[in-house]
């Protein structure tokens, strides 16, 4: 793994604004997935693109404003999203008059959603990974700071009185097209990916079923931050890299290198 630095320092960007581009070029459009295997979704189980309550199983904190969630699926049988072969994001919801920040006033008097990737494995059975950071209040914000601040049912005795608390609301969102498709999967044999801050995640998924389920593809990761200590995931990352070694290959950018002494 490489760390590299520009000579000169870029203009900086909005505090709160992250990136990720993708080599890719995935696009906004959505596709609807045809067909479901019955073995994967029950007849009288909802659509995981309905809303639906996921509970909380375990948090780990993974930065000073990071966390790391894991979240049950109705049937411990099951994968998230409609094709364990496809990436899947999920739309989250922040339910209206929660006091996120513990002001005493709400966040929201109506409810927000937010969009997340989760950096499991979309063929993960029984749950699914989502990593996610908080940020401080601003208009229209709340989100991740809300999810940053559930807890495990066990983790609290109050807690289990509002479920708001120690789970969520959430719908699977349709297939992202890229390139006039959804699949990724035996398509191309050189990848090359560009992420900046959390938008490593839908970027780690695509590398994980690449990885995983394709034995030519070679990906090549260029994540971006400002400093070293804002690197979320780099543990997870740097094992990955040496998992597949010659097949991912992992680059560190910092836009604010330290100062040299």
């Amino acid at each position: 793994m490489r760390t590299h630095w520009p000579r000169n320092r870029p203009a900086r960007t909005p505090r709160h604004h992250l990136f990720y581009n993708v080599v890719l070029m995935m696009s906004k459009m959505h596709a609807t997935v045809a067909s479901r295997s019955a073995g994967d979704i029950a007849k009288d189980a909802p659509s995981p693109e309905s809303p639906q309550r996921y509970p909380l199983l375990s948090k780990t904190n993974v930065g000073l404003d990071s966390c790391l969630l894991r979240f049950s699926l109705p049937d411990a049988g099951r994968h998230l999203g409609t094709d364990p072969a496809l990436p899947t994001c999920i739309k989250v919801t922040l339910p209206g008059g929660t006091d996120v920040y513990g002001t005493g006033v709400p966040t929201s008097t109506d409810d927000l959603s937010k969009s997340y990737s989760p950096v499991s494995h979309p063929g993960a059975r029984g749950h699914f990974d989502l990593l996610v950071k908080a940020y401080p209040h601003r208009a229209g914000g709340g989100v991740g700071a809300y999810l940053c601040g559930l807890r495990p049912p066990d983790a609290d005795e109050n807690c289990e009185a509002d479920a708001r608390w120690n789970s969520i609301t959430a719908a699977v969102k349709s297939p992202r097209i890229m390139h006039g498709d959804a699949r990724v999967l035996g398509r191309w044999k050189h990848v090359g990916l560009v992420a900046g801050g959390t938008g490593i995640a839908p970027l780690y998924q695509i590398a994980k079923l690449l990885l995983e389920g394709d034995g030519e593809a070679e990906i090549r990761l260029l994540f971006v931050n400002r400093r070293r200590e804002d690197i979320l995931w780099k543990d997870e990352l740097d094992r990955t890299a040496a998992a597949y070694p010659g097949r991912f290959r992992l680059t560190y950018a910092l836009t604010a290198p330290p100062e040299r002494g």
